[in-house]
């Protein structure tokens, strides 16, 4: 028999707290701005003394906090702004829409004077931004700078663009990741491991299986996502040269259980004259990027990023399980099979790279709390 657990739900807005209909989060990864939508009734806000006006009219606006959990155990999955809200009065209800606290960094459009980008690093430069807006953040260091080499020393030029996507573009060029955590702070750095998590599919419940996935797909791209090649040519603006990296990554292999296999020939009818039969496949093509600015140390950090991400995506696994906190971007995963085997795809290991968290109260037998995620899995190293 499976598990039967209370679920805890709870959203603050600005620190008070109120009952919720629905509510869904998407957390953010891999330079991309988590968002969230609520839906809750008129009439809670107002037994509540909740008011979503003034709290959106203060300087930083409305903050919503969501946390879940089972049995009076909760955690917080989500932090972020409100951008609007929808009242429908005939129905009594109204809807939240809003984002991660990155929002801060992605709705101005400028570049502030006070940021130095002489012979500045990389990080650096991600650090004097989050000062800049006096955000907690996780940076780690590069030695490699930002902007191209000229006269011995290095400048970034960058036209006025939101903040967000100028840390978008820094991260991308040494294949570091950017996001906004649960908890507000900015992730500047490699992807951060958090933790590990076992799921099982198809085992018997007398095994007692651990988070049980309530539905599982896989994609399989082997041609454009195994033994991943990576050229990217760079342009020098002093000394007129090209600058050239490349770099590799092999996916990992797929083993399941030996099969024997029929082979059946098919004979040719001979009107087309073509072979029906034996036809050797395309060679792959070497993905080549042009990005010009470089300097070499990047343009090796660049090649190796790319290769590493388009080598993980040979095998993507989409998820779907009960309520699972635990589970975050970058959370190292494995997946346990019962009954029926998953061809071999169940020996690969596999790292989170998105979370979707949903509820719905619980009416007439459905709702509840689901978390839906994908997982990329793991290249050899």
């Amino acid at each position: 028999m499976p598990q039967i657990r209370l679920v805890d739900s709870e959203i603050s807005i600005g620190g008070q707290s109120l009952p919720v209909l629905t509510w869904r989060t998407t957390s953010g990864s891999d330079g991309t701005i988590g968002t969230f939508e609520a839906t809750s009734s008129i009439a809670f806000l107002r037994s509540e003394g909740v008011d979503v006006i003034a709290a959106s009219q203060t300087e930083s606006g409305a903050a919503f906090d969501f946390y879940a959990g089972y049995d009076g155990n909760t955690q917080l999955l989500f932090s972020g702004v409100m951008d609007e809200c929808k009242w429908k009065w005939k129905h009594d209800t109204v809807t939240f829409n809003g984002r991660d606290h990155g929002a801060t960094l992605a709705d101005q459009k400028k570049v502030i004077s006070k940021i130095n980008y002489k012979n500045q690093t990389i990080s650096q430069i991600a650090q004097q931004i989050a000062d800049a807006y006096d955000m907690d953040a996780e940076i780690t260091p590069t030695d490699i700078k930002a902007g191209p080499e000229m006269y011995g020393e290095n400048t970034l030029t960058p036209h006025p663009q939101p903040w967000w996507s100028l840390l978008q573009s820094l991260a991308g060029q040494i294949g570091y990741d950017v996001h906004i955590t649960p908890d507000g702070k900015l992730h500047f750095g490699p992807a951060d491991p958090q933790g590990d998590i076992e799921v099982s599919w198809m085992m018997p419940p007398a095994d007692k299986p651990k988070n049980p996935l309530i539905d599982l797909e896989t994609s399989y791209s082997p041609r454009n996502n195994s033994d991943v090649e990576v050229k990217i040519v760079s342009y020098h603006p002093q000394t007129t040269k090209k600058i050239t990296a490349t770099a590799t990554a092999k996916s990992s292999k797929v083993k399941g259980k030996n099969r024997k296999s029929k082979t059946t020939t098919v004979k040719s009818t001979g009107k087309s004259g073509a072979k029906s039969a034996g036809a050797k496949p395309t060679k792959k093509n070497v993905h080549t990027f042009h990005m010009d600015g470089l300097t070499n140390d990047a343009a090796k950090e660049k090649a190796q990023s790319i290769a590493d991400d388009i080598a993980k995506r040979q095998v993507i696994q989409t998820c779907e399980i009960e309520g699972l906190p635990e589970i975050k971007v970058h959370s190292k995963l494995k997946i346990k099979c019962g009954t029926d085997d998953l061809l071999g795809f169940e020996n690969l290991d596999y790292t989170v790279n998105s979370v979707e968290h949903t509820y719905h109260f619980p009416e007439g037998g459905d709702g509840g709390w689901t978390t839906h995620f994908t997982a990329l899995g793991n290249i050899d190293s």
